[in-house]
C-alpha cells in the first residue's frame, strides 16, 4: 500500500508538471510550510524533495519548516535525478535474450506477438499463460495491460471464455467509468440549456433511470418533429411540444375529413406517443433546471454537494439501482461511485477551506469535471477456482517494481507507458526547461526506463504484445504506429533470437509473419484524426496501400489517442473538442454542400463525419463501382437528350401512337451514347448496357428505359419539360438568423403545367434502394425539398407558377415504373391525381409541412456541426445502413443498443 500511494503521488506530480500548474504547486508548498510552522501539522520522519528551480523559494521554506519540526529532509538536485542514471533499455533486452537455453527445444522465453485487435491479443496471451501456468515451478504468471477500460473488459471476458483462473486489479481514470460518463452526460444536458441532442444522449445512457422509462430514440424523433434543437430550457420544450400536439390534432381532423383512415391511424398513434411521454419528460427536465438553480443559489458547500447526491439518486445513479446486473459490473460501478463520493468530499473540504464557491452552474460543472479527470478508481475481478495457477492481471504502471515468474506486457504503444508529451503551445521550450517541465525526449527516456524495469520484473518467459492490423503491418517487427520506446526496444532485439509472430483469428494459433508490404516505409498515421485527410488517403492508395475499409482498426486507435477529444467524451460519442470544432466550423463556412452530402449528415452525422471530413469513403469493388457509376451517368445523359427532341404525351394523344413514335428515337440516342463510351471488353458492363436498353426494340421484357417510356405514355400528364439536368446554387438562410447553408446541385428534370405554370420536380433513381416518404418530414432527407427551393428560384415564386409536387422516378426498378410522388400541394393538384397518374396519398408530405420541417432540420444540422456534435443517428440500424457502414468499428451505436436490450431483458425477467 505504501508503494502504491507513492506511485499515485508521483503520477499526480507528473500530471501537475505536464499542465504547467506550478503556481498551484508553490501555493500548496507554502500552505504546508505555514501549517508546520504553526504546529497544526505533524511532520513525517523522512521527506524527499525533488528540487525544481521555479519552486525554489517555496521548497526552501518547506524544507526549513520540516527540519524545525524534526523531519529528516533529503533533497534531490535537478542534475542528479534518478532518470539520468537508470539502466538503458539495451541492457534489459540483452539480459532477456541471454535467458534462452542454447539448443533447447522449449519455447523461447521472449515472444513478440502482434494482433489485429485487443481481443485477439488477449486470447493469444491467454493461451500463452495457460502453457506457462502448467509449469508449477514457473512462479506467478502476470498479464500487464494499459490503463484503459476497454482492455479491462476484454481481459475479463477473454480469460473467462478460455477458462483461465485470474485475479484482476486495475487502476483506471475515473472520468471513463460508465456511471461517471452518465453523470457527465446529465450535467452536460443541463449545461447546454436542455438542447435536444444533449438530452437524448443522457436518455440513451443505460445508467440513468428516467421516470416513465423514456425511450431516447422516440424522444429524439418527436422532439425533432416539434422543432426542438437548441437549448431553450424546459419552458421551450413545453411550448414546442404543446404546439406540435395541436398540429397533430389538426392534421388528424383534415385526414379524417379526407377519408384517409391509414393516415388518421398513423397520426393518432404519434399523438398517443407524444401524450404518454410529455408529462414524465417535462417533469424530469424541470427537475434538472431546479437542481441547477439550487446549485447556483446555495452558498454552503455541504448543502450544495448534497444536492448533487440527491440528483444522482433521483436518476438512478446509486449503487442500489444497478442491483441484479453482472457481479463484476456491479463491483466495478460500485468502486467508481465510491471514488466519486471521495471526489465530492474533497471538493467540499476545498470549498470550505477557501470560503469560495463557483459563481454559476458552468463553473460548478467545470470544477467537478476537473476533479474527476484527475482521479482514478480501482477495478477488481476474479475468475476460476484454482488459486495456485491463477494469472494476475494488473496495469502496466502498477507492475513496476514487482517480481513475477512470467510476464505478458500487452498493448504496448504510444502513451501506454506514460510517454505522451505534455500539451504544446502553453510554454516556449526555454521556459519549459527553466520550469523543469519534461520535454518529449525526456518522456521517451522515462518510458524506455519503465519498459526496461518491466522487462526485468520477470524471472522467466516474457510476452510482448502489440495491436496492429495485419494488413498494415510493416516488416522487420516494427508495429504499426509504434511508440518511440517500442521502436527502440525492437531495434535491440537480436535478429533470429526472439521471434516476431502474429496472432491468428481470436488468438487460435500463432501464424508466421507475412512478406514485407508497401507499408514498411510508410509513416504511421498521426495521433489526431486531422491527419486522415483526403490528400493523405489518395497518396496512400496511389502507393499501393490497402483500401479504406482496412483502415478501420487504425482509425479506431488514432481516434482514441487523439488529445483534442477531451477526457470524458470521445469518438464513440461523436463529440469533437475545441481544435477540431473550429476546423469543422471553418470548413462548413467555406464549403458548398450537395443535397446528397446534406442528407448523409441528417441521417447519421457520425458516418458523414468519417466519410466526408476524415476522407474515409466507403470502399467498394472498383469494377462494381465503375459499372454502376457508368450506367447511372449514361441513363441521365440519354434522358436529357431525349426530352431535348421530344415532348411528353399531350392530352388526347394515344399512348400506343406516342410509344411507336418515340421508341426508335430513344433507341438511337442510347446507341450513340454507348458508342461514346470507352471501348471495353468487360462482360459485366456489356450485360448492364444490354439490360438498360432491353424492350426498346419491341421485346416483351422491359428494361429501365422501356419501362420509363411505358410509364410516361400511360401517365398522360399534360405537362411540358421545362428543364433537364438543371444546375443550381444558392445560400439558404436558416431559422436561427445568422446561419446560412451554401448548397449546390443538379435537378434531373422539371415539368411545368401550361395552364397555370405549376411545376413538378423529378429525381431519377437508377439504384435499387427505395426512398421513404417519412424521411422527408422527419428531417432525414433534404434532397427533394432543396430541389423544390432551387426550382422556385429558377422558375418563379410561390404565386402563380409555384411548386406543385416532387417525386422520385425509379428507373432501377422496372417493375415499379411510375414515379413515387413524395410531396404534393393539395390545393393545386387535380384531386388524387397528378395528370393521369393516381397518387397514393398514404404518407404523402404536404408542401406547407415540408417548408416548415426542412429548415428546422437544416438549422439543427448546422448548430450540431458548429458545436462539434457528430453522434451516431437515432434511427434503427437498418435505416441508417449500419450493416454496410465503413465506420461501424468506431461507432458506439451497436454497444448502446445491446446495452439497452440487455437492460430491458433483465427488467422483464
Amino acid at each position: 500500500p505504501v508503494e502504491r500511494a507513492l506511485a499515485d503521488l508521483l503520477a499526480a506530480y507528473r500530471r501537475l508538471l505536464g499542465r504547467a500548474r506550478l503556481a498551484d504547486a508553490a501555493q500548496a508548498f507554502h500552505a504546508v510550510a505555514e501549517a508546520l510552522e504553526a504546529g497544526r501539522l505533524t511532520a513525517p520522519q523522512l521527506v524527499v524533495l525533488d528540487r525544481l528551480p521555479a519552486l525554489d523559494p517555496a521548497m526552501q521554506r518547506l524544507a526549513a519548516a520540516l527540519q524545525v519540526a524534526g523531519a529528516q529532509v533529503h533533497e534531490i538536485e535537478p542534475s542528479s535525478r534518478r532518470a539520468e542514471h537508470r539502466p538503458p533499455l539495451a541492457e534489459a533486452v540483452q539480459a532477456l535474450a541471454a535467458r534462452r537455453p542454447s539448443g533447447s527445444a522449449a519455447p523461447p522465453p521472449v515472444l513478440v506477438v502482434r494482433a489485429a485487435s485487443e481481443a485477439r491479443l488477449v486470447a493469444a496471451a491467454a493461451r500463452w499463460a495457460r502453457a506457462v501456468s502448467a509449469d508449477r515451478t514457473a512462479g506467478t504468471c502476470a498479464i500487464a495491460i494499459p490503463d484503459d477500460p476497454r482492455w479491462v473488459e476484454v481481459c475479463v471476458e477473454t480469460l473467462e471464455r478460455h477458462e483461465i483462473p485470474f485475479a484482476l486489479e486495475a487502476s483506471l481514470p475515473l472520468v471513463q467509468a460508465p456511471p461517471v460518463r452518465a453523470l457527465l452526460a446529465l450535467l452536460g444536458a443541463i449545461e447546454s440549456g436542455l438542447a435536444r441532442t444533449a438530452v437524448v444522449d443522457a436518455l440513451a445512457s443505460p445508467y440513468l433511470a428516467w421516470t416513465g422509462g423514456l425511450d431516447a430514440a422516440l424522444v429524439d424523433r418527436l422532439a425533432r418533429e416539434a422543432g426542438i434543437a437548441r437549448g431553450e430550457g424546459a419552458s421551450g420544450w413545453r411550448a414546442r411540444l404543446e404546439a406540435y400536439a395541436m398540429r397533430l390534432r389538426s392534421a388528424i381532423e383534415r385526414a379524417r375529413r379526407g377519408g384517409d383512415e391509414v393516415r388518421v391511424q398513423r397520426l393518432a398513434r404519434r399523438a398517443r406517443q407524444l401524450e404518454a411521454l410529455q408529462a414524465p419528460l417535462l417533469a424530469a427536465l424541470e427537475r434538472l433546471e431546479r437542481f441547477a438553480a439550487r446549485l447556483e443559489a446555495e452558498r454552503d458547500p455541504a448543502t450544495a454537494l448534497r444536492a448533487l447526491s440527491s440528483l444522482c439518486d433521483a436518476f438512478g445513479l446509486a449503487r442500489e439501482a444497478r442491483a441484479g446486473t453482472d457481479p463484476y459490473e456491479l463491483a466495478r460501478d460500485g468502486s467508481a461511485l465510491d471514488a466519486v463520493g471521495e471526489v465530492v468530499a474533497q471538493l467540499e473540504r476545498a470549498f470550505a477551506a477557501t470560503g469560495r464557491l463557483p459563481a454559476d452552474f458552468a463553473a460548478w460543472v467545470a470544477a467537478l469535471r476537473g476533479a474527476l479527470a484527475a482521479s482514478r478508481y480501482r477495478v477488481l475481478a476474479h475468475g476460476g477456482a484454482d488459486s495456485a495457477r491463477r494469472v494476475r492481471v494488473l496495469g502496466l504502471r502498477e507492475a513496476r517494481g514487482l517480481a513475477f515468474g512470467a510476464l505478458a506486457l500487452l498493448g504496448l504503444g504510444p502513451g501506454a507507458l506514460g510517454a505522451e508529451p505534455p500539451p504544446g503551445g502553453l510554454l516556449a521550450p526555454s521556459a519549459q526547461q527553466r520550469l523543469g517541465v519534461p520535454d518529449a525526449a525526456a518522456l521517451e527516456r522515462e518510458a524506455a526506463t519503465q519498459l526496461a524495469e518491466l522487462l526485468g520484473a520477470a524471472a522467466g518467459p516474457v510476452l510482448l504484445g502489440f495491436v496492429a492490423s495485419p494488413d498494415l503491418e510493416p516488416a522487420d517487427g516494427v508495429p504499426f504506429e509504434a511508440a518511440p520506446e517500442i521502436a527502440q526496444l525492437l531495434e535491440h532485439l537480436p535478429a533470429g533470437r526472439i521471434p516476431v509472430v502474429r496472432a491468428g483469428p481470436e488468438g487460435r494459433g500463432i501464424e508466421p509473419p507475412g512478406p514485407p508490404t508497401v507499408w514498411q516505409r510508410l509513416v504511421a498515421i498521426g495521433r489526431t484524426p486531422a491527419a486522415l485527410s483526403p490528400e493523405t488517403f489518395g497518396a496512400l492508395r496511389a502507393a499501393g496501400g490497402p483500401p479504406p475499409q482496412r483502415l478501420a482498426g487504425a482509425l479506431e486507435a488514432a481516434l482514441w489517442r487523439a488529445g483534442h477529444f477531451g477526457p470524458a467524451l470521445g469518438p464513440y460519442e461523436g463529440q469533437l473538442g475545441a481544435v477540431s470544432r473550429e476546423r469543422l466550423a471553418r470548413a462548413l463556412a467555406e464549403r458548398i454542400l450537395s443535397p446528397s452530402v446534406i442528407g448523409r449528415h441528417l441521417r447519421c452525422p457520425f458516418r458523414a463525419f468519417v466519410a466526408d471530413h476524415l476522407g474515409l469513403a466507403p470502399a467498394v469493388d472498383p469494377e462494381e463501382d465503375r459499372i454502376a457509376r457508368t450506367v447511372g451517368e449514361l441513363v441521365h445523359r440519354v434522358l436529357e437528350r431525349f426530352y431535348g427532341v421530344e415532348r411528353p404525351p399531350q392530352p388526347g394523344e394515344a399512348a400506343g401512337v406516342w410509344l411507336e413514335r418515340v421508341r426508335p428515337v430513344l433507341r438511337a440516342i442510347l446507341a450513340e451514347e454507348c458508342a461514346r463510351l470507352e471501348a471495353s471488353d468487360d462482360p459485366f458492363l456489356r450485360a448492364e448496357l444490354a439490360r438498360v436498353g432491353r424492350g426498346l426494340g419491341g421485346e416483351p421484357e422491359r428494361g429501365p428505359l422501356a419501362a420509363f417510356l411505358h410509364a410516361e405514355a400511360h401517365r398522360g400528364s399534360g405537362f411540358e419539360v421545362a428543364a433537364r439536368e438543371q444546375p443550381f446554387g444558392f445560400e439558404l438562410p436558416l431559422p436561427d438568423g445568422d446561419a446560412r447553408l451554401r448548397v449546390r446541385g443538379v435537378i434531373d428534370r422539371i415539368d411545368r403545367r401550361p395552364r397555370d405554370g405549376a411545376f413538378v420536380v423529378y429525381d431519377y433513381k437508377t439504384g435499387r434502394a427505395r426512398p421513404r416518404r417519412s424521411d422527408l418530414l422527419e428531417g432525414l432527407d433534404a434532397q427533394l425539398p432543396l430541389y423544390l427551393l432551387a426550382a422556385e428560384r429558377l422558375l418563379g415564386g410561390r404565386g402563380r407558377g409555384g411548386p406543385l409536387a416532387a417525386a422520385w422516378y425509379h428507373l432501377g426498378r422496372p417493375w415499379e415504373p411510375e414515379p413515387l410522388v413524395a410531396v404534393l400541394d393539395p390545393e393545386r393538384a387535380d384531386g388524387p391525381r397528378l395528370g393521369a397518374q393516381r397518387v397514393d396519398r398514404r404518407g404523402l408530405c404536404s408542401l406547407d409541412a415540408l417548408v416548415h420541417a426542412v429548415p428546422r432540420a437544416l438549422a439543427h444540422l448546422v448548430a450540431a456541426l458548429r458545436a462539434g456534435r457528430l453522434h451516431p443517428g437515432a434511427l434503427d440500424p437498418e435505416r441508417m445502413g449500419c450493416r454496410h457502414c465503413e465506420a461501424r468499428r468506431v461507432c458506439r451505436l451497436d454497444a448502446r443498443r445491446l446495452e439497452q436490450a440487455r437492460a430491458a431483458d433483465e427488467q422483464a425477467v
